[in-house]
């Protein structure tokens, strides 16, 4: 029973402390490849020799990411996008953005032109 106690401990600090697991992959030498909602297969950059790293928001202020979205958009994309601003996503070697709603598709061109 320790054993899964420890393994949700684990898992709950990566999940709260995304940035160390972005470090920690980076100082390995390893290039690691941003994942936003909803839906991106995986297997290609599993492939490629890459670190996929889901993005998927997070706790935290929404503040530079309202200047690219109207208010009504859902917070979720406002901030995957707020992440990226704020330093959060930095050395991502790329990012892969699926567009499957009416928020995600100028989400994918608003990351392009604020972020990288």
């Amino acid at each position: 029973m320790t054993d899964i106690k420890e393994l949700l401990k684990e898992f709950k600090n990566i999940a709260e402390n995304g940035r160390e697991q972005i470090d920690k992959y980076l100082d390995q030498g390893k290039k690691v490849v941003g994942v936003f909602p909803y839906y991106a297969p995986e297997e290609i950059i599993y492939a490629g020799g890459l670190v996929p790293f889901g993005v998927w928001g997070g706790q935290g202020p929404i503040d530079k990411a309202k200047e690219y979205f109207p208010t009504f958009y859902y917070s979720l994309a406002l901030r995957c996008l707020e992440m990226g601003l704020d330093g959060s996503l930095d050395g991502l070697s790329a990012s892969m953005i699926t567009t499957l709603d009416d928020t995600l598709r100028p989400f994918s061109q608003n990351y392009k032109v604020s972020v990288w």
